[in-house]
Order: structure tokens, then C-alpha cells, then sequence
């Protein structure tokens, strides 16, 4: 059980670790993507860069819980 929240944090700084490399290296990237838009101040590009990091932070979140209930069936919810 610890090594898959350890797999559910990992979601998170991998999409941290994405913004910081794509920018420091230049890839064309949602990191790279999400950089330009906060420096050239585009509203709508962040909303939605932080809209699509969100999204896929809860369904990793919401597979974590499913798995949980499938290996321990203590878990209920």
C-alpha cells in the first residue's frame, strides 16, 4: 500500500519536473507551453494549462482509490 501512494505522489512532481525541464531545455511541451503563457501574461493560456494538470491529477488520484478498494477489500467506500 505505501508504494502506491508513493506512485500517486510521483504523478504530481512529474508534472511539476515537467514545467522546470521543458523551460530549461526548450521543449515543446505543455511545460514549455505553460511557461510562455505565464510570461507573456495569457489568462487563458494558464486557466488552461492549470485546468489540464488538474484534470489529470484527479483521475491519477481517483485510479489510486480504485486500485486501493481492488488490492485491500477492507477498503470500502
Amino acid at each position: 500500500m505505501p508504494v502506491l501512494t508513493l506512485y500517486g505522489y510521483t504523478v504530481a512532481s512529474l508534472l511539476g519536473g515537467a514545467v522546470v525541464i521543458e523551460d530549461i531545455f526548450s521543449y515543446p511541451g505543455m511545460g514549455y507551453w505553460t511557461t510562455q503563457a505565464l510570461l507573456n501574461n495569457d489568462v487563458g493560456g494558464i486557466m488552461a494549462s492549470t485546468l489540464i494538470f488538474g484534470i489529470v491529477f484527479v483521475i491519477a488520484s481517483l485510479l489510486l482509490d480504485i486500485i486501493y478498494a481492488l488490492i485491500d477489500p477492507r477498503i470500502r467506500y
